[in-house]
């Protein structure tokens, strides 16, 4: 099974390219530590208390190593922070996050890891897809949710949201569909 950031990344790469589109770069570094966050809450690790500061709910680390490392990093800070203060830290090393992201679905044999030059000077990985139905069933999964008027599940509504976030909703709508797609 893939975390919310997993299937947010894999949304939205350039599936011919490998890279993210530089449209999307700036909004996916703060929707993929949304992501991490989001899984985190729904496996209820953590919630927002009174003041709209993030708690800790549940000690225990969950075996991923990615959401395992978001953990501790919140488990051992030294107060109670707002969510936008672990939305900018998370987002602060957004090129490690997508090439270990990325790693990770090569890992998982839904991308394949191509080391290329950029400038023709400057080596960077390129992860094209190698498993197109992933990216399908993604896709079909988010529009079932707004196109079919059933209630989705939190997993779904957070990764329609994080989608919204980050500007990406015209990457799984059709232009008539959009309006729809924009009212959840």
């Amino acid at each position: 099974m893939l975390i919310l950031a997993e299937e947010l990344f894999i949304l939205a790469l350039d599936a011919e390219k490998g890279n993210i589109p530089g449209s999307l770069a700036a909004q996916l570094q703060y929707g993929l530590s949304g992501a991490l966050l989001a899984d985190l809450a729904l496996m209820g690790k953590i919630g927002i208390d009174d003041k709209k500061k993030l708690e800790l709910l549940d000690y225990t680390l969950c075996g991923d190593e990615l959401l395992d490392r978001t953990l501790t990093k919140i488990i051992n800070s030294d107060r109670l922070r707002k969510m936008t203060h672990w939305v900018k830290l998370f987002s602060s090393n957004s090129k490690k996050t997508y090439k270990e992201l990325g790693e990770r679905l090569v890992d998982k044999g839904i991308l394949q890891k191509e080391s290329r030059k950029y400038l023709w000077v400057i080596p960077s990985d390129a992860f094209p897809e190698r498993d197109v139905s992933a990216k399908y069933l993604i896709k079909n999964n988010l529009r079932a949710a707004v196109l079919t008027g059933k209630k989705p599940d939190l997993y779904v509504l957070a990764l329609l949201s994080l989608v919204r976030a980050c500007t990406m909703l015209d990457i799984i709508f059709t232009k008539d569909e959009l309006k729809m797609a924009r009212r959840l």
